[in-house]
């Protein structure tokens, strides 16, 4: 997972980052936004990421996924989806989740990528706006949960 608010700039594919491991087993992080596998096998990959929009225009994001680099050529078809984050407070903070089924070999990896058409988008990560009860947990920027399924 991670904690941290990652600014976005308008048009760049940025790898999510991933900079925390809870526990593992066969699988890990590499340069904080690598998800590597040691076995052969079909994998699931779930994660939820929280964006934010503090530019008071409506933005598009689209999140997409990367196969053993992030460039261009390694994008995987057909695996984006956009998202619109409003200009208002109901809809400036939304949290993107879904899952990827993929497969993968040793030293293999794959990198979730965002990238938005403006600035002043985030993938925000910080303490909530509901401040009672005292002490509430903060909010994970990203988190990722991967599974072996075959």
């Amino acid at each position: 997972y991670d904690i941290n608010t990652i600014p976005l700039t308008s048009g760049m594919a940025t790898p999510i980052p991933l900079t925390t491991t809870a526990f593992a087993s066969g699988i890990s992080i590499i340069d904080n936004y690598k998800i590597s596998f040691t076995q052969s096998g079909k994998y699931n990959i779930a994660f939820s990421s929280q964006l934010f929009n503090s530019s008071n225009q409506e933005r598009l994001m689209v999140i997409w996924l990367s196969k053993n680099g992030i460039a261009q050529s390694n994008w995987i078809e057909e695996s984006s989806t956009d998202l619109y984050l409003g200009k208002d407070t109901l809809t400036e903070r939304i949290v993107a989740a879904w899952n990827f089924f993929v497969e993968a070999s040793p030293g293999e990896h794959y990198v979730l990528m965002i990238a938005t058409n403006g600035a002043g988008v985030s993938i925000y990560g910080d303490s909530s706006a509901v401040t009672t009860p005292p002490g509430i947990p903060l909010i994970p920027s990203t988190i990722l949960t991967v599974n072996q399924v075959g």
